[in-house]
Formats: structure tokens, sequence, C-alpha cells
């Protein structure tokens, strides 16, 4: 199948096939001498013509194998006019062959170039072997070494612009992933929790499903940093990270949520597995430091901002009480709030 946009490729043969078709029967006053010019040049004029009105008004309905069938009509009706114009001007219309690689090589598989290149210098060949014209080996060396020379060029290019678009959409994916993730710890940052959380709330409306949401932060951080300096407290929310990572599901979220400060979304769970869930992270916190933590369970109809609000202050209750604890929650009221 061509490798790039059906739109672009129809826009592109419809004006090629319009222009050869348009200077072909330009071609029809000039004065000639063979008896089969008139109706062996304006027939693929205007045939060209007519393929270009095909594929400009319907190129949106045209079927993507329609386009194969392009390069070698185009270089039949090129040689047609090529045969019609006679030994003195085969070499001039034969130019037109040229015409046929810009689409052909930058729009299809480089074998579907090779392959139109040949059946052009075949037929080529072939009329200037039936014509009585002189330097017949030399014009079609010329020509065949323009189109050769001419798709070779053209197939780099568009290796070049391929492997150009390629590296810049790889080089956006990593900004987009840098810009989704907390440069110290490696976690998804707020903005990414933000977006997944939006995204399995309004999931979990749709199908009635349960979910809860937990804050936690490390205690008495703030202290940690300065008995240690603040290396060591880098190193501590990095440890913290990845131990409190591969504790969680695969469908859990766990991200930074500023500071010393984490959030976990927890769906698809009932009420027990999400306290578990955080129980566990605080069983995996390193040796020597202890985190608190707020738990909110989704009542179905609050929002997002009510849900985590909830979970805040259920962790704002637990370090006020004394730390080193996971607290739930008290449940909003049914139909409290909207989804967000």
């Amino acid at each position: 199948m061509p490798s790039a946009d059906l739109g672009a490729m129809a826009r592109t043969w419809g004006l090629i096939y319009a222009f050869g078709g348009t200077v072909d029967l330009l071609l029809l006053p000039l004065p000639h001498a063979e008896d089969r010019y008139a109706l062996g040049v304006a027939a693929p004029g205007v045939l060209a013509v007519c393929v270009a009105i095909v594929i400009l008004v319907g190129r949106r309905r045209l079927p993507a194998g329609f386009y194969w069938a392009l390069s070698p009509l185009a270089v039949l009706l090129v040689s047609t006019g090529v045969y019609s114009v006679g030994a003195g001007a085969m070499a001039a219309i034969a130019m037109f062959y040229f015409w046929i690689l810009l689409p052909t090589f930058y729009f299809f598989p480089r074998y579907w170039g090779v392959l139109n290149v040949g059946l052009a210098g075949i037929v080529y060949a072939v009329l200037l072997a039936l014509s009585d014209g002189t330097e017949r080996e030399f014009k079609w060396a010329m020509m065949m070494a323009t189109m050769v020379v001419g798709g070779a060029l053209l197939s780099w290019l568009r290796g070049r612009s391929e492997r150009a678009g390629t590296e810049r959409e790889e080089l956006l994916a990593r900004v987009e992933a840098m810009a989704r993730t907390d440069e110290l710890t490696g976690l998804p940052n707020r903005r990414a929790w933000d977006e997944e959380f939006r995204r399995e709330l309004a999931l979990a409306e749709r199908q009635e499903d349960s979910m809860a949401v937990a804050l936690v932060d490390l205690d008495q951080f703030k202290d940690f940093n300065d008995q240690h300096g603040h290396p060591a407290g880098d190193a501590l929310l990095r440890e913290v990270a990845i131990s409190w990572r591969t504790t969680l599901r695969a469908t859990d979220v766990i991200a930074r949520y500023g500071g010393e400060e984490f959030a976990v979304l927890l769906p698809h769970g009932p009420r027990p597995d999400a306290l578990e869930a955080v129980e566990r992270l605080r069983a995996a916190t390193p040796a020597g430091q202890t985190c608190s933590a707020g738990i909110a369970y989704w009542n179905g109809t609050e929002s997002g901002e009510e849900l985590v609000a909830r979970a805040d202050a259920a962790l704002y209750t637990a370090k006020a009480g004394g730390r080193d604890q996971a607290i739930v929650a008290e449940p909003a009221a049914a139909g409290s709030g909207a989804p967000a």
C-alpha cells in the first residue's frame, strides 16, 4: 500500500495528469508530418485530463489500490504520445516519463518505482527501434540515465524525510514523557496523575465501578532533610518510589503529588482492597521512615475534586493524630456532588 497520505497523493497525481494532458493537447496545433499525430496526441491528452478530474473530484472515495494503476497507465499514455509525434520529437515527449517518477518513487515502495522505470525503458526501446530516427541508442541511454538518477534521488529524499519524521515523533514522545514524569523519582507527576484520575473516574461512572484515592505523606520529612541533607532526602524519595511502585497492582497508579506527598489511584477494587493496598505501602516504606495516609472511597456521584478533598482531610487527620497510620475518610453522602 502507498506509504503516504492519500490526500497528498491524490492531489499530486491529479495535478500531474492534468498538467501532462494539458501540455499534450497544446501540442496539437504545432506543425507535424505524421499521419497518426492528431489522434495519437489528442487521445492520451484527453484521457489524462479525464483521469485528473476523476482523481481530484473523487479522491475521498477512491480506494488506495486505485493509485497503483496510475504509474503504468501514465507510462502507456506517454508512450502513445512518443509514438505519435514521430522520430524527430520522440526524445522531447519522452521527458514526460520523468514526471511519472515523482509520485511513484515518493509515495510508493521503491520496487514499484523500479518496475515502472523498467516498463518505461522497455516500451521506449521498442518505440525507438520501430522509428527511423538516428542516435536511437543515445536517446534511450539518456532517458534511462535521467530516470534512474531521478528515481534514486527521489528515493533518497523520501528516506531522509521519513527518518526526519520518525526522529521528530520520537523527540515529541520523549518531551511528552518528560512533561508527565517526575524527574527525581521517575513516577508520573501531578499532571499525569490528574489526567489518569479523570479518565478512571469517568470509566468508573460509566461502568458503575468502585474506586478509591489515597494521599500518602512521608512523616517528618523536613526534619530528615535538616538532619541528613537534601541529597539524602532525594535518595529517600527515590527509594520510596521504587519500593511503593513494585508493591501496587499493575492497574494502580502512584504519582508524586508534590514534595514528600504521593497520590495513589486504586480503581476496580472493593473497599477492603484499597485499605490493604495502602497498608502494604506503609509496610514497604524504607526502614526508619514512617508515613501517614488518607483514603477516600468514591460514592458513585461525587466529583473528583470532592473525592480528593476527602482523602486530603483524612490524611490531615492521620498526621494530626500522631502520624504513622492510615485513616479512611468518612463516607460521602450519596448523591452529593457531580461526577468529574
